[in-house]
């Protein structure tokens, strides 16, 4: 039975989205864009959004202050809000695995105004009801960040509320039952977690500073089996590390106030310092949101300053940061999420409901970057979630001898459906869910990696039977 608080998070009734209002803001910022294929998108709210998920291209959510949930079913034509809103929430993150199945994280304020109490939800049904996945830890933490790598395997990262008599707590925990209990696997008296990344249920990452400014060292350690054991592996300098992406064992990516990458598993540190620049007058760039696509392909969200001038900005590289270049600056505006489907579609989001979408803009890239080409590009299976089979569909830009293989969630191979040299053009490959000796995988998350011979990407597909 749910108590009078948590029947706010259930759906009363669905709100359809209000246009009129919202004329006047969206002609307003249009008027401020300078790269003419992004569009204004009416989210029907007014609160600010601080992140947004895309499925695929036409299933989205985003979810932001005020208890903010909307979500679209047609790429963001029209959004609905999922629940009504709730003044003391303020929703941070949003994760979905397929369009039935995702989690929201954030706070909410206690009665004191002056703290805190992280809030996870979890739904099976598209958002027409929500379940509190947080009463196994205590009120005095805030949240920091979640990741589901199937609909039970997560780990969420909470901090205690930091104040001059208490000392600063972070805990990293996990769950194996889709967030009903939850298991500490690593915590610290002394620092704060900012970020974590986890490859399989057995390979992950973490991040750990003082968190006193944006500028503190992080320390990163590493566990091989699933967080019984952890290992410092390294560190990253003058940089406070907020969130991470792990793309490989050994290939990450960090954000702070710039972004970092790791290709030898936390070891070493490569950092684009943008914050500090060279000579006066030099635009910084201070990171906000990120995605990374493949080992090359990086989207990056941030605050860009100049002389007089302050803008929010969109940078990308397809050359795995050898080269950046702005794909939008938008002035007197704030960004928050960014979601990015197949390299060919992203949506931003940011105050006062703003909600930015790009489309199929690949000759664009290409433009910018003097003629460089990605070897090839992979779409998300389909169908999925599967049952009996799903296909494989990608593109060659370039003849390549082309190796396709599926993993399990602990990182083993199940089968491998291709390895042959293929010209170029577009290709498919079908999987049976069936392993190398012919028989039938059971239930659950698996992996499908495209490797070429400069370039790897990996995505998930989720089998149910």
């Amino acid at each position: 039975m749910l108590n009078s608080y948590e029947l706010l998070f259930m759906m009363k009734r669905v709100l359809t989205v209000r246009r009129c209002s919202f004329v006047f803001f969206a002609l307003l910022l249009a008027s401020y864009v300078s790269y003419p294929q992004w569009e204004i998108q009416n989210s029907g709210v007014s609160a600010t959004l601080r992140d947004v998920c895309f499925v695929d291209s036409l299933y989205g959510w985003a979810v932001g202050d005020s208890g903010t949930i909307i979500t679209t079913v047609d790429g963001g034509k029209s959004w609905l809000r999922k629940i009504e809103p709730v003044d003391s929430v303020e929703f941070r993150q949003v994760q979905f695995l397929t369009r039935d199945i995702g989690f929201v994280g954030g706070n909410r304020r206690l009665p004191s105004q002056q703290t805190r109490h992280a809030i996870v939800l979890q739904t099976t049904n598209g958002g027409l009801n929500w379940e509190r996945c947080d009463s196994t830890f205590g009120s005095d933490f805030v949240y920091r960040a979640m990741e589901f790598l199937d609909p039970d395997n997560g780990w969420l990262a909470i901090n205690n509320f930091y104040t001059s008599s208490v000392a600063s707590r972070g805990i990293l925990l996990k769950t194996t039952n889709g967030g009903r209990s939850w298991s500490v696997l690593q915590e610290d008296d002394s620092l704060r977690i900012g970020a974590f990344a986890f490859f399989n249920t057995e390979q992950g990452y973490s991040f750990w500073t003082p968190f006193y400014d944006n500028f503190d060292a992080t320390d990163v350690y590493a566990t091989q089996d699933g967080g019984k054991a952890w290992k410092w592996t390294g560190r990253i300098e003058m940089q406070t590390i907020v969130k991470a992406k792990c793309l490989s064992p050994d290939t990450l990516w960090a954000r702070g106030w710039n972004i970092s990458r790791s290709q030898d598993g936390g070891k070493t540190w490569k950092t684009w310092n943008w914050s500090n620049p060279v000579f006066e007058g030099q635009k910084r760039f201070f990171a906000g949101d990120f995605e990374v696509l493949n080992s090359n392909n990086v989207w990056l969200v941030g605050n860009a300053r100049y002389t007089g001038a302050d803008v929010e900005g969109v940078l990308r590289t397809s050359n795995s940061g050898d080269s950046w270049w702005s794909e939008l600056e938008v002035p007197d505006r704030s960004f928050g999420g960014l979601s990015v489907t197949s390299g060919k579609e992203a949506w931003i989001v940011g105050s006062n409901g703003l909600i930015m979408h790009l489309k199929n803009n690949v000759t664009g890239i290409r433009k910018e970057v003097d003629g460089f080409d990605m070897p090839f590009e992979v779409e998300q299976n389909y169908p999925n979630p599967f049952n009996s089979g799903t296909s494989i569909h990608f593109n060659l830009l370039a003849t390549d001898d082309i190796c396709i293989r599926i993993y399990d969630i602990r990182g083993k191979m199940v089968v491998e459906l291709l390895s042959q040299v293929l010209n170029p053009g577009p290709h498919a490959v079908f999987w049976d869910g069936k392993d190398r000796a012919g028989q039938a995988v059971p239930s659950g998350v698996y992996f499908y990696q495209l490797t070429g011979k400069s370039i790897a990407t990996t995505r998930k597909a989720l089998l149910i039977r």
